[in-house]
C-alpha cells in the first residue's frame, strides 16, 4: 500500500477508507491532498477485495477550499468502479461542500454537518459541474437556492431534500458508517452493488464530464469580467471593519491555509502558517520581498483570470482575449496531469506577465475562495 502524508488509507475487509488528514488546516486542499486523494481512489480502484471506498475527514470539518487540479480529482470519482461513499464527519463550505456530495453514490452525514456554498456573493459560479450532480439529487428549484441564494444546509435538510442517505451522531460517526456499510456487505452482494452502479451511471457518465468542463469555463469568464475581484474587495472592507479575530469557522478563515501569499486589493500582504492561529489571513502584512509576479495558488494561474499576458512578438490582446485564452490553455494542460509544480514551470516558460500597476485590473484574489 502506498504511503501518504496529507491522507489516511485504510483497508478493513471490503472498505476501503480515505481520511483527509490536515485538520489543522480544516483540510482545505493545499500541499499534497489533491494528489494523494486522486491516487488513493485509483488505489482502491484497482483493489481485488474491496466493494466501498468511503471519502472522509479528520478533525471537525470535512474540507475548505481548493483548486482547479479538482477536474483530474472529479475524473476519478466519476469513473471509479466501487460504490463511492462520501462521510460528511463535520462541515463543508465552498469547493469542499460541492464536488463530492453530487458526484458520490452514497452520502452520509454527521448531526453537526452542514453545506453553505456562497459562490454568488463572491462573484463566481458553482464549480465541477456540481450545479448538474445536486439538481438530480435534490431537484433544480431547491439547488437553484442552495447554490443561487448560498443557503446553509444542516444535515436534517440535506436528508429530508434527497442528498444525503443517512445522519449519524457525532460521536463515533465513522465507527457508525463502518458498521452501517458492514450490514449491508452481509445482506448484499458485492459485485452485484458494483454492476448496479456501473448501469446507473455509465448513461451520465459523458455528461457529467463535459459538466465539469463547462463549470470551468464560466469560472474562467466570471473572472476575466473582474467580478470575483470587486466581491472580494467589499468583503475584504467588511473584515477590515471588524477585529482582529475572526471566527475560524467563517469561510474566508476556513479557506486561509489553503492559501500561500495572496495579492489582495492591489496591496501586498503575507500569509505565515506560524501566526494563524485566531488571525485572519487577510489583515495587511506588507513585505517588501514578494514579487509582484506570484501566484497566490494554483487556482488563480489556471482560472486564466487574469493576470494581462502579453507575447513578445505579437500585439498585447485584451485583458479578456488573454484571459479566456490563458484558462483554456491551462485546463488543456491539466487534463492530462496532475502534477502541480510541472504545470507552473510550463506555463511560466510559454507566458510573460506584466506586473500590476496601481489602479489596474489582476488577479489579486484568494482563489480558494
Amino acid at each position: 500500500m502506498t504511503r501518504y502524508n496529507d491522507i489516511i488509507l485504510e483497508i478493513e475487509g471490503q472498505i476501503g477508507i480515505i481520511k483527509l488528514n490536515r485538520p489543522k488546516s480544516l483540510n482545505a486542499f493545499g500541499g499534497e491532498l489533491q494528489e494523494e486523494v486522486v491516487c488513493a481512489i485509483r488505489e482502491l480502484n484497482e483493489h481485488p477485495d474491496t466493494v466501498f471506498t468511503v471519502l472522509t475527514g479528520e478533525g471537525r470539518f470535512f474540507s475548505a477550499g481548493a483548486d482547479v487540479r479538482s477536474i483530474e480529482m472529479l475524473r476519478s470519482i466519476i469513473d471509479h468502479k466501487k460504490v463511492f461513499v462520501l462521510a460528511l464527519n463535520g462541515p463543508a463550505v465552498g469547493g469542499g461542500s460541492a464536488w463530492f456530495t453530487g458526484s458520490s453514490d452514497l452520502v452520509f452525514a454527521s448531526s453537526s454537518c452542514y453545506l453553505q456554498c456562497n459562490f454568488s456573493a463572491l462573484g463566481l459560479v458553482p464549480e465541477n459541474g456540481s450545479a448538474i450532480n445536486f439538481a438530480q439529487s435534490m431537484g433544480v428549484h431547491r439547488a437553484n437556492e442552495f447554490f443561487m441564494l448560498g443557503r446553509k444546509l444542516t444535515a436534517q435538510e440535506l436528508e429530508q431534500w434527497g442528498i444525503v442517505n443517512r445522519v449519524f451522531d457525532n460521536e463515533g460517526f465513522v465507527d457508525s458508517v463502518k458498521a452501517y456499510l458492514q450490514e449491508q456487505l452481509k445482506n448484499n452482494d458485492g459485485k452485484s452493488m458494483m454492476e448496479m452502479k456501473r448501469l446507473q451511471n455509465a448513461p451520465l457518465r459523458d455528461g457529467r464530464m463535459v459538466a465539469v468542463l463547462n463549470a470551468v469555463d464560466a469560472l474562467a469568464e466570471r473572472f476575466v469580467e473582474n467580478a470575483p475581484m470587486e466581491r472580494f474587495a467589499i468583503k475584504k472592507k467588511e473584515l477590515e471593519a471588524q477585529t482582529v479575530k475572526i471566527a475560524s469557522g467563517s469561510i474566508l478563515e476556513a479557506a486561509a491555509p489553503g492559501l500561500g501569499v495572496c495579492l489582495t486589493t492591489y496591496r501586498r500582504t503575507q500569509y505565515h502558517k506560524h501566526e494563524r492561529n485566531n488571525q485572519s489571513a487577510f489583515l495587511p502584512r506588507p513585505d517588501p520581498s514578494v514579487s509582484p509576479f506570484h501566484f497566490a495558488s494554483m487556482s488563480n494561474l489556471a482560472k486564466g483570470a487574469i493576470h494581462q499576458v502579453r507575447s513578445p512578438s505579437q500585439t498585447p490582446p485584451t485583458p479578456r482575449q488573454a484571459g479566456v485564452g490563458v484558462a483554456r490553455e491551462l485546463i488543456a494542460l491539466f487534463w492530462p496531469a496532475v502534477d502541480g509544480a510541472a504545470v507552473v514551470a510550463l506555463a511560466r516558460s510559454r507566458l510573460s506577465v506584466t506586473a500590476p500597476e496601481p489602479g489596474g485590473r489582476f488577479a489579486a484574489h484568494a482563489a480558494a475562495l
